[in-house]
């Protein structure tokens, strides 16, 4: 090793010899340099008190045993920073490049620690801020260890809570386009990597609230754009939406929606917040993508969008009709006819956006259909069980259910809605029965929240449904993660689960396309490809979004 790696090429003063000096005084530096520069450039008081400081500090996510920046003074009020001020920038900027180019998870975790410690000492230079959180980001997004991930993220939120704005705004956008732009990748594998970094993104809105929504105006309202785009190439191409739904129909949008429906359930349902107006421009992107091409085929992706519209619902307690969205996906011809004498693999309904050509209309793929369609439709209704207005709520959807119930030619099929059906009328039968002793008006909101209130108190047929229902299907969610670990055994085999269908994608409906690009993150070549999981993911076409501009940091 040797010192005078910077910019032009020129002789070390030095040269250090010994691989083991060299480690200990690369462990030196980065266990306490901040301690010296801040004994130099800090008065005593806030010099010597870091470790009461972190005592009485709110808990944070990342590594590092400094007080966050925000509470450290500005070390350019030192006498002696005109003469120190050459020395710290080249360390900062070093330690940045360093920290770019590491893949060693305890020497990213350590440096990490260092870096959080020196944040004071960032606010100066604006460059090495920008260059910093690109990195940061980088390591977020892509590293594989758990650690490195969480470690580089409680930076991120500690530059947020300490800088000066607009600090928050830059780490929020920064947070969220990185996120997108590296969430092209689903399945199984891929999706704990996707609900990591979608809680990091919430934790990190949750800092400023009017920052938040209007972020999340901007970028909703995006999402909308791009999608009434595609829609009218659905228009342009005939209506049969060959040339629209590429564009929408992939991972990429789906996480982006998933994203957002937390950020909205979890700043909305906070009393008196803002972000519960983006509800309603939330939940009309969301019903369009899943309405955009109403196949058999693209079932799994309605499902998932339907599942986000329940959570939301759930969380704001809001009333979002998907019954009929679900009840459609029934009515296209799958269940009319014997299922075919093929046998296929079981799709993996929860991890999937669309299913094969051969296998739709499979003995698989229509019981996973209605198995999947039954549970969200019992969940939607289970959210309502206790309102007031049930038996109203719940009148077209038991018609809709007998229709299919009469149509269908497959006697399991015809048993399960029927039984659904009786469900739906008991239940609606008892809170009628239980409404008829009421003596407020229906306008009396707060006595009516008080009858529900006590109603949900009480068994109901619906509720004990649901339950009975959702148990069921998290052992077959075991079951399959099993058979998935041991199919794979993380050989990057094929997965079908991801989106990739095996007939290639002949209708070019690109399962995983990008709709969020940009040119890569400088110094990050190593990753340009990789995706959240370690498999590759798709780049290079067109991004519906800007590419993520620091230079407001200044």
């Amino acid at each position: 090793g040797g010192g005078g790696e910077g910019g032009a090429q020129t002789e070390a003063p030095y040269t250090i010899l010994s691989a083991d000096v060299f480690n200990d005084l690369m462990q030196l530096c980065v266990r306490r340099v901040h301690e010296v520069l801040a004994a130099h450039l800090l008065p005593a008081a806030d010099a010597g008190s870091g470790a009461g400081k972190g005592k009485r500090r709110k808990q944070g996510r990342g590594p590092g045993d400094s007080a966050d920046a925000g509470r450290l003074p500005d070390p350019t009020s030192s006498p002696r920073w005109a003469k120190l001020a050459a020395v710290t920038k080249s360390y900062l900027q070093h330690a940045v490049l360093l920290l770019d180019q590491m893949t060693e998870p305890a020497m990213v975790v350590a440096m990490l620690g260092q870096l959080k410690a020196l944040l004071p000492f960032f606010r100066v230079f604006p460059l090495l801020r920008k260059r910093l959180l690109r990195a940061l980001l980088g390591h977020w997004s892509t590293s594989a260890d758990l650690e490195c991930r969480l470690g580089a993220f409680g930076v991120v939120a500690a530059i947020a809570r300490g800088f000066p704005p607009p600090a928050a705004e830059l780490c929020m956008k920064g947070a969220y386009l990185t996120y997108a732009r590296a969430c092209k990748a689903g399945g199984r594998r891929a999706m704990p990597f996707v609900l990591l970094m979608s809680s990091c993104v919430v934790e990190l809105f949750k800092e400023d609230e009017e920052l938040a929504y209007a972020l999340a105006f901007v970028y909703i309202r995006q999402l909308g754009v791009h999608v009434r785009a595609a829609m009218h190439a659905k228009k342009g191409a005939g209506g049969d939406g060959r040339k629209g739904h590429p564009e929408v129909y992939n991972w990429q949008v789906l996480n982006c929606l998933r994203v957002w429906t937390a950020v909205v359930s979890a700043l909305g349902a906070l009393e008196g917040s803002r972000m519960r107006l983006l509800a309603f421009p939330l939940v009309q992107v969301t019903l369009c993508v899943s309405r955009l091409l109403p196949s058999a085929r693209y079932a799994p992706l309605r499902f998932q969008c339907i599942k986000l519209l329940n959570e939301l619902s759930r969380a704001l307690g809001i009333y979002v009709p998907v019954a009929m969205d679900l009840l459609e996906v029934l009515d296209k011809g799958v269940l009319g006819k014997p299922p075919k004498a093929l046998a296929a693999k079981p799709l993996d309904w929860p991890c999937a956006l669309r299913a094969a050509r051969a296998d739709v209309g499979t003995r698989s793929f229509q019981e996973g259909l209605v198995a999947r369609a039954h549970l969200l439709l019992v969940e939607s209704l289970a959210l309502h069980a206790h309102s007031i207005a049930f038996p109203e709520m719940v009148v077209p959807v038991v018609a809709e259910l007998a229709r299919h119930a009469k149509a269908t030619k497959i006697a399991r099929v015809q048993k399960q809605l029927r039984h659904l059906i009786n469900e739906v009328k008991r239940h609606a039968k008892a809170v009628q029965e239980a409404r008829t002793a009421v003596t407020f008006a229906p306008g009396d909101l707060e006595r009516v929240r008080q009858w529900e209130a006590a109603l949900s108190a009480r068994e109901l047929p619906l509720t004990a449904l649901y339950r009975a229902e959702l148990a069921m299907h998290e052992r077959q969610e075991r079951l399959l993660a099993e058979r998935e670990d041991m199919d794979h055994g993380g050989d990057g085999a094929d997965d079908r689960s991801d989106g990739e269908s095996s007939d290639g994608g002949g209708d070019g409906d690109g399962g995983d396309g990008p709709v969020l690009s940009g040119a890569p993150r400088k110094g990050a070549k190593r990753r340009a490809h990789a995706s959240a999981d370690g498999t590759q993911g798709v780049a290079g076409d067109e991004d519906m979004v800007m590419d993520l501009d620091l230079d407001e940091f200044d």
